[in-house]
């Protein structure tokens, strides 16, 4: 049972770091008007960062401190296919960011001519 629990302790910040960091700091800067193409590298850069830190540098931590917590981090060959094919999520992600703010942004503006007219 403990060890169930130490999985979900250890799952639950890597998804905090992957949904909160590495999409928010891209979607904000396309609500703020920056580029796509912009947005899309700094997605796939923290996309990197996030495989490189919970692939490669946690369970090497980890492995200090107990091989059973060592086996509860994936495998450092995570960190190829991310490198290699992280680009294409990136690209997802923003382009539908982008989209959903464009039509926020264009019904916004709808709504306030509408209002003074």
């Amino acid at each position: 049972m403990s060890d169930n629990i130490l999985q979900i302790v250890i799952l639950i910040p890597q998804g905090i770091h992957l949904f909160v960091i590495d999409f928010d700091f891209p979607i904000y800067l396309l609500w703020k008007g920056g580029r796509l193409l912009t947005s899309i590298l700094l997605c796939w850069g923290l996309l990197i960062l996030w495989a490189l830190i919970w692939c490669i540098m946690l369970p090497g931590i980890a492995s200090h401190v107990s091989h059973d917590l060592l086996m509860k981090f994936p495998e450092a060959i995570g960190v190829g296919p991310v490198i290699v094919t992280g680009w294409l999520h990136s690209l997802v992600v923003c382009t539908v960011a982008r989209t959903i703010i464009k039509t926020i942004k264009l019904w916004r503006f709808k709504s306030a001519d509408s209002r003074t007219q």
